[in-house]
């Protein structure tokens, strides 16, 4: 019976034991539960935190692409007014010159007119002076008859009288 009573009082020292290692054991579960349970509670924290940065920068990234999408279009839109305004320029260059060229054809023109004109005036002066002179030569030359026969006619006169 002593024997019974000391494997009852060992059982339940080792029972005792046992539970208390038990114990231990969910006391470490429990605080190891709670340690997971906080560590959880951050990583969904910081999951979130996360996940918002994200959104933001996916916000930002799309803002920015739409931004982007913009920018190209304004960049398109100049380059074509830039092409229609140097086609436009280029038309006109092309028009001033030509027109610069009749002018300049059409005062060519004129100008070996009036080069002509004037050589023929010059031509029409020279002949003129020329028979001017001619003119001037012979009415010397009449004048100079005209004295010698008034000379002869006095002198014939002057012999008639004296007859």
């Amino acid at each position: 019976m002593v024997m019974k009573y000391v494997r009852g009082e060992k059982e339940a020292l080792d029972l005792r034991r046992d539970k208390e290692s038990l114990e231990k054991k969910l006391r470490e579960a429990t605080k190891e539960v709670d340690r997971q349970a906080l560590r959880g509670n951050q990583l969904a924290q910081e999951k979130g935190r996360l996940q918002q940065l994200h959104d933001a920068k996916e916000g930002e990234a799309s803002r920015t692409s739409r931004e982007l999408d913009k920018l190209k279009e304004e960049i398109n839109s100049q380059l074509i007014k830039a092409k229609w305004a140097q086609n436009k320029l280029k038309s006109e260059a092309d028009a001033h010159k030509e027109s610069e060229e009749i002018k300049s054809n059409e005062l060519d023109a004129k100008l070996k007119e009036t080069k002509g004109q004037l050589e023929k005036h010059r031509q029409e002066h020279t002949d003129q002076q020329e028979v001017h002179r001619v003119k001037a030569q012979e009415l010397d030359d009449l004048k100079r008859k005209y004295k010698e026969s008034m000379d002869e006619l006095d002198t014939l006169r002057t012999k008639v009288s004296l007859t």
